[in-house]
């Protein structure tokens, strides 16, 4: 049986904050934990497109959800947090783009595209 990476697990354990969102059709509930993290994020999933308002310090900080971003571009992958699968759908990322909104607040949007998950 073929595993797919666990992308928004590790987006979550490596971009916590305090706070707990609800999407459509997929629930998520983020934690506290790491209170002193300087980013944030959403997710929203109506239309199968993440919105992540970061708060981005430094530049590596960028570089790092920025490559972390390009690095799943195009492959497959399931929602999961704590290493339980939410969805039975598989996703992969269709295009992102970055936004700058302010006072070092950018906004990174990301487009899925939901991939059918073949038997195996």
């Amino acid at each position: 049986m073929k595993t797919y990476p666990s992308a928004p697990a590790t987006l979550i354990a490596s971009w916590n904050n305090q706070h707990s969102f609800t999407a459509d059709p997929i629930s998520i509930r983020f934690d506290g934990g790491l209170e002193q993290r300087t980013s944030a994020f959403e997710i929203n999933l109506n239309k199968d497109t993440w919105s992540l308002l970061v708060h981005i310090t430094t530049f590596a900080e960028y570089q790092e959800l920025d490559k972390f971003i390009k690095d799943r571009d195009g492959l497959p992958f399931v929602f999961s947090y704590d290493g339980i699968v939410s969805s039975p759908e598989v996703y992969r990322i269709n295009s992102h783009q970055w936004s700058w909104t302010g006072f070092k607040l950018w906004q990174l949007t990301v487009e899925l595209e939901r991939v059918h998950r073949p038997n195996l």
